[in-house]
């Protein structure tokens, strides 16, 4: 303490004499020590992974003019205040294991340092005003931008002194506010959106578009054009992307988010050539995978797997492209492809090493720890993120590149390395011996892996493979969907259906999760849970090309069986004792559970019942109702409202056939065609002898020939 004391008294008159000269004062102001880990953070809980990127190498300048011609210009070196800020402030607020993904890009928009007293020692004050810019990306694409402040003042010693404290003080205090207006912006698209256009037309008014701004309206559009799909507004969507291709005629990200656009309307050809135009004009392929999801979405796998494996012909170790080739294979039925490329992935996220992530760091002299594998080798050991590795096996290590420094972590399972450490704020350095083990970096991406291999094991049926792949994706990631799927497909086949539901019910919006839960359901002789369940599945889920999910489709319709029978001997108890007011309502919802071979024989006996007693199959009041409204809607090329409508009019009067050709062609105007032939075969099983029988038919040959040329 006396040393740094007599420091400090040798350091004052030195700054004395140099400000009192003419020259221009410089000042580094960087961190003294690291940010204290706060205690206890109340997170605000945002359900998206996030990537969080800045540069750690960040410097901004600020010269304060207030001391005349003895001025003095601060160089903040932001990029290292940030790192700390950033991993106890941002990460904890956000959902590590969510299958919804956002980047995060953070930098110094403008800093201040000055001191409010225009006094620069003992008796005056330092401060620090400062913005930050946080630019949120969606889908790969620029979403929106928000902007942090922070400000801080602290009394002066020595004029850099308590400048790092008072950058540190305002660096954390706009960093803390970051989480909340992310979360406000992903919450409340449609507030952001109104926002964001109001500022384009504000600034439009004084800052016309021209060589210079230019290409910050592109990508203002853009952002735009995100924020509007992201809150269902297509059509201002879509304007403000062609209206940034207007701007910019070769900008991938344009091209991207239109395809986005149109994949989420159902429009999938156009969302395909736009995906397209966006790969072929984006040289760093960040738009490849959309391509590939909108094939595997629409189950269009050949051309799902084509394209992928042209992809990895260009990068023969890209983990995402093996995932999705091997879910792609699974889906054809394919399944030893499957577990190929499944395996391929998993060797790839795995490492045999000490469970550590590496950097050079700032200087270039040492690799520095950036992250670590929870429960690795290293993380058993102590070690932790910001530790420097000085030695390997007793060796320096010091000017080695990064690459030899890895192989040098790496061995054989089992084997020993030895470490030297230097860790901020210790004085001496420590050794660490560790024994290097397989370790997953990336559990989540792995555990989706695993369960595909299950799964892929399942339809091999090699039971026992399937068990033990489901069990490892679970222990990877509890909370990974994949994960949760095929523990509980594996707890279905050895009995275990409470645990089954127990896992189930934490899982929202899965089809295929609801096809589980509807057979465990049955198993456990729950019939009424079971019908309530399988009613919220999408009826178009069960019109399905996967190989894969029709194995069980296959076991939820046997699981139903007995409830089926029942239904059926019901309707046909009521029709002959001439009920058939009740007969109808109980084929109608026999029909509900029925696949398609057993619906098609119930309704060519409806056909009969038309036939004979057509006044049982009118429409009623309230389904005339919808249909007018629906006519209207059709009328105003509002085909989605239409639908809705039409639906409407089915549970009235569920067997009245021109509903169905009427819900046919409304499918058919917004191209999804599958959908169409679904409705129009419906029709004439119902009507057989409708005197437009032929021209129904062509309709569905001319739609089957579009989905084949993939319109």
């Amino acid at each position: 303490m006396l040393l740094r004391r007599s420091v400090y008294l040798l350091i004052l008159p030195i700054f004395l004499i140099l400000v009192s000269c003419t020259i221009p004062f410089t000042v580094n102001i960087e961190p003294r020590s690291q940010i204290e880990q706060p205690k206890d953070i109340q997170s605000i809980k945002i359900p998206y992974a996030v990537e969080i990127y800045f540069d750690e190498n960040e410097v901004k300048s600020y010269r304060d003019y207030r001391f005349g011609d003895r001025d003095i210009t601060y160089i903040f070196h932001t990029g290292k205040y940030l790192k700390d800020a950033i991993n106890f402030y941002v990460y904890p607020h956000f959902d590590p294991n969510s299958n919804k993904n956002i980047i995060l890009k953070i930098q110094t928009f403008d800093i201040k340092g000055y001191h409010p007293e225009e006094r620069i020692f003992s008796l005056g004050k330092s401060a620090v005003d400062i913005i930050l810019r946080t630019t949120i990306y969606y889908d790969n694409i620029i979403l929106y931008n928000i902007y942090t402040e922070g400000a801080s003042v602290v009394k002066a010693q020595l004029v850099d002194y308590s400048m790092w404290d008072a950058a540190n003080n305002a660096i954390i205090e706009a960093v803390k506010k970051i989480p909340a207006q992310v979360a406000e912006v992903l919450s409340n698209p449609e507030v952001a959106r109104i926002k964001l256009k109001e500022d384009i037309e504000r600034r439009l008014k004084t800052i016309p578009i021209d060589s210079t701004t230019k290409s910050n309206y592109v990508s203002d559009y853009i952002a735009l054009a995100n924020i509007s799909r992201l809150s269902k507004n297509y059509t201002e969507a879509i304007a403000a992307a062609k209206r940034a291709l207007e701007l910019s005629p070769d900008e991938s990200d344009a091209y991207a988010v239109l395809g986005l656009l149109y994949k989420e309307q159902g429009h999938y050809k156009e969302a395909e050539n736009y995906f397209k135009k966006a790969i072929e004009l984006d040289s760093k392929q960040r738009h490849s995978y959309k391509l590939a999801e909108l094939y595997l979405e629409n189950e269009n796998y050949k051309a799902a797997i084509e394209f992928l494996r042209k992809s990895l012909e260009l990068k023969k170790d890209n983990f995402e492209v093996l995932l999705l080739l091997s879910i792609a294979y699974m889906n054809t039925g394919n399944y030893g492809e499957a577990l190929d490329f499944s395996n391929r992935a998993i060797e790839l996220a795995t490492v045999t090493g000490i469970g550590v992530r590496i950097k050079l760091s700032d200087d270039k002299s040492y690799p520095e720890v950036v992250s670590i594998v929870s429960s690795g080798p290293a993380d058993r050991a102590g070690i932790k993120v910001g530790d420097k590795i000085t030695k390997i096996g007793g060796q320096s290590i010091k000017g080695w590149d990064i690459n030899r420094v890895m192989q040098a972590l790496k061995g054989d399972e089992g084997s020993k390395v030895s470490l030297t450490i230097e860790r901020e704020g210790s004085s001496k350095a420590m050794d660490f011996s560790l024994t290097r083990e397989k370790v997953i970096f990336n559990k989540s991406d792995t555990a989706t892996a695993f369960a595909v291999k299950a799964f892929a094991f399942y339809g091999m049926n090699k039971v026992d493979e399937f068990y033990k792949n489901a069990e490892k994706a679970y222990q990877l990631d509890s909370n990974n969907q994949w994960a949760r799927s095929s523990i509980s497909a594996a707890y279905i086949e050895k009995g275990q259906y409470n645990e089954t539901l127990q896992i189930l019910s934490t899982i929202k919006d899965s089809p295929f999760d609801r096809v589980l839960e509807t057979i465990t359901y049955t198993k456990l002789g729950n019939t009424g849970k079971a019908v309530e369940v399988y009613k919220s599945i999408p009826e178009n889920y069960f019109e399905t090309k996967s190989a894969f999910r029709k194995i069980y489709i296959t076991k939820l319709q046997n699981s139903m069986k007995p409830y089926k029978e029942h239904k059926l001997k019901v309707a046909r108890d009521f029709e002959a004792s001439k009920q058939y007011k009740d007969a109808i309502k109980e084929y109608n919802e026999y029909l509900k559970f029925a696949d398609d071979k057993e619906a098609k024989v119930v309704r060519a006996h409806i056909a009969e019942l038309i036939m004979r007693y057509p006044q049982y199959f009118t429409l009623t009041e309230e389904a005339r109702k919808a249909v007018i409204r629906a006519e209207t809607y059709t009328s105003e090329g509002k085909f989605e409202e239409a639908i809705k409508e039409y639906k409407k009019a089915l549970t009235e009067s569920p067997f009245f056939p021109a509903l169905y050709k009427a819900l046919a062609l409304n499918f058919a105007q917004l191209k999804q065609y599958r959908q169409a032939i679904k409705y129009m075969n419906i029709y004439l099983d119902l009507y057989p002898d409708a005197p437009d029988v032929r021209a129904a038919k062509d309709e569905i040959y001319r739609w089957e020939f579009l989905m084949e040329r993939g319109e």
